[in-house]
């Protein structure tokens, strides 16, 4: 079937935006993961894996996720108009980070986020 965007007439906040995709296209190809094996230490003969998710595949993954940040954090999910909670995301790139990312942005929290690619502990 043809792929048609949501409506830029009614601008929706990111969570619904989200939500409305999932809900309306709960089969459609949401994500795609590339896992290229010589990015990860492994041999470069390895084969490169590619994962396909749906949107209902993905929202089980990023609601959960919301229930560990809530849990982890005492922060509740935000309302429009309350006040901001702001948290900081710092994580090796990769499909956990995006799931964490989207879980808080649906939380409504602000997110100030950093990748750990080529990141080295100094000792």
């Amino acid at each position: 079937s043809h792929f048609m965007p949501p409506s830029l007439e009614t601008v929706l906040p990111f969570p619904e935006l989200i939500s409305q995709a999932a809900r309306l296209h709960p089969s459609r190809e949401a994500v795609l993961i590339l896992k290229c094996p010589a990015s990860f230490g492994e041999s470069v003969d390895d084969e490169v894996l590619l994962t396909s998710l749906t949107w209902s595949q993905l929202m089980v993954d990023v609601k959960h996720r919301m229930g560990d940040l809530v849990q982890g954090t005492g922060q509740p999910a935000r309302r429009i108009g309350e006040t901001p909670i702001n948290v900081g995301l710092l994580a090796q790139s990769g499909y956990d980070y995006f799931v964490t990312l989207a879980a808080a942005l649906m939380l409504r929290w602000t997110v100030s986020f950093s990748s750990l690619i080529g990141f080295q502990v100094l000792s």
